[in-house]
C-alpha cells in the first residue's frame, strides 16, 4: 500500500500524532509520502484562526494560499498511491484535496478532535449558539462529510463526534493517541530520588487538564510528597495564584518547555506521572497524550476516571483512576503511592505493558493500516461492481 501524508498538520516535537502513525505504518510495510507543509507556529494560532479571530484570519490568510499552492504542486507529482490522510485539524486541508485527490483514492481526516468541541465546549473562546460557534460546528460537519473514515481517539469521542455532525458511526474509526517508544521509554531508576515522592504533571494548563485540582491536592500532602508542574498556557497563572492562597509549599512550577528527549527523560525519571483532572465533556472523552507518555515511560500515572480511560486503563492494575476534579481522591491516591514504593512501580511495569499492546507505533500502526486496506477493498469493490 502506498499512502500520503497531507496538509498543514503540525508535527514533531509536541505534535506526534502523525510521526507516530507515520513510524507504525512504516513497520507494518506501508509506504508512506509525507506532503505536509504546517500552517501555524502552534495549536494556539491555529485554533485562532479556526475560531474566527479576524486578526489571526488576515495574518493567516496569504501565507494560505503560498501554503496550498504548494502543497497542490507537490501532490499532482506524487504518483499512485491508495489513501490520503488529512490531520490534526485540517479541516481546510481536506476542502482543498477534494478538489486535487485522483479518482478511486480514499480519503481518511484525522481531525483528533472537532472544532466546536475545542473551542466552544472545552476552551469556552465561543459561547454556544454565536455564530463562531455555529461556524466550527458546519465546518466539522463538511469535512467530515467529505472524508470516507474520520479516525478519532477513543471509541467516546467517536460517538459524540458522529452525533454531533450528523453522521452514521460506521464512518467512523478509533486510533488511539500513540508515543514514539524510540523516545518515551523507561529508564534505570537504581540510584535515583531523595526518598520524597517525585510527583510530575507537563501541560498547557486547557481547562481539561485540571491544574486547579492538582494544586488543591497538594494543599492536603505532607512535605514529603513533592509535585513539579512544567510547562505554561491558559490557566497557569490562575493555579500558581490559588497555591500562593492555600500556602502550597510543596508545588514547584516550571514554565520553561522542555524538548521532548527532555521530557521524556524527566517523565521517566519521576516517581508517579500525572495526567489531567478537569470536569469539562471533553475532558471524559479523551486519553491524553501526557497519559500515554506516562505509560511508554513505565512510571505510574494517576489520571482522571472517564469512559475513555476505561477504554485502555484499568484501576489498581496499570494506573490509578480518580473522579474528575476530586482533589481529595488525588491526594488520597498520591499518600497509598507514596506509602507502597514496590506497588507503585508494579503499575508503572503493567502501565507499559499496556502502551506496548494498545498505543506503541507498532499499536497505531496495525490500526491505520486496517482501516486503509478497509477502506481501500470497499472502493474497489464498488468500482468492480460498476464495471460489472
Amino acid at each position: 500500500m502506498r499512502v500520503v501524508v497531507f496538509g498543514t498538520a503540525n508535527s514533531g516535537p509536541g505534535y506526534p500524532r502523525l510521526d507516530v502513525i507515520t513510524e507504525g505504518l512504516r513497520r507494518r510495510g506501508v509506504e508512506v509520502v509525507r506532503l505536509l507543509c504546517p500552517l501555524f507556529d502552534s495549536h494556539a494560532d491555529k485554533l485562532a484562526v479556526a475560531g474566527g479571530s479576524i486578526g489571526a484570519v488576515a495574518r493567516v490568510a496569504p501565507r494560505l494560499c503560498r501554503v496550498y499552492a504548494r502543497l497542490a504542486r507537490a501532490y499532482r507529482s506524487v504518483g499512485a498511491h491508495d489513501a490520503v490522510l488529512v490531520g490534526g485539524m485540517g479541516h481546510l486541508d481536506l476542502l482543498w484535496l477534494r478538489r486535487l485527490r485522483a479518482k478511486r483514492t480514499s480519503i481518511l481526516f484525522d481531525p483528533f478532535v472537532g472544532l466546536h468541541d475545542t473551542i466552544v465546549d472545552d476552551r469556552g473562546l465561543a459561547s454556544r449558539g454565536s455564530l463562531r460557534a455555529r461556524a466550527c460546528l458546519a465546518l466539522d460537519r463538511t469535512a467530515c462529510k467529505g472524508a470516507d473514515r474520520i479516525l478519532v481517539d477513543t471509541e467516546a469521542m467517536a460517538t459524540h463526534l458522529a452525533a454531533q455532525v450528523g453522521l452514521p458511526r460506521a464512518r467512523f474509526r478509533v486510533v488511539y493517541q500513540g508515543q514514539d517508544d524510540r523516545v518515551f521509554r523507561p529508564v534505570d531508576r537504581s540510584s535515583d530520588g531523595d526518598g520524597r515522592l517525585d510527583v510530575v504533571f507537563a501541560g498547557t494548563y486547557v481547562p481539561l487538564q485540571g491544574a486547579e485540582t492538582i494544586v488543591r491536592a497538594a494543599a492536603a500532602l505532607p512535605d514529603g510528597i513533592r509535585i513539579t508542574m512544567i510547562g505554561d498556557g491558559q490557566a497557569r497563572a490562575e493555579a500558581e495564584h490559588l497555591a500562593a492562597r492555600l500556602g502550597v509549599t510543596n508545588v514547584r512550577f516550571e514554565t520553561e518547555w522542555l524538548d521532548t528527549a527532555a521530557l521524556a527523560a524527566r517523565l521517566a525519571r519521576a516517581d508517579v506521572c500525572l495526567g489531567i483532572f478537569g470536569t469539562t465533556d471533553k475532558a471524559s472523552r479523551v486519553v491524553p497524550l501526557k497519559a500515554v507518555a506516562a505509560l511508554a515511560v513505565g512510571r505510574p500515572l494517576v489520571t482522571r476516571d472517564s469512559p475513555a480511560a476505561r477504554e485502555v486503563l484499568r484501576d489498581r492494575v496499570d494506573c490509578r483512576l480518580v473522579a474528575a476534579g476530586d482533589a481529595d481522591a488525588l491526594a488520597g491516591v498520591l499518600r497509598e503511592l507514596a506509602a507502597d514504593r514496590a506497588g507503585a512501580d508494579r503499575l508503572g511495569v503493567a502501565g507499559r505493558a499496556t502502551f506496548e499492546r494498545a498505543l506503541s507505533p507498532d499499536a497505531i500502526g496495525g490500526a491505520v493500516a486496517s482501516i486503509v486496506e478497509e477502506v481501500v477493498g470497499t472502493e474497489r469493490r464498488a468500482h468492480d461492481a460498476v464495471l460489472a
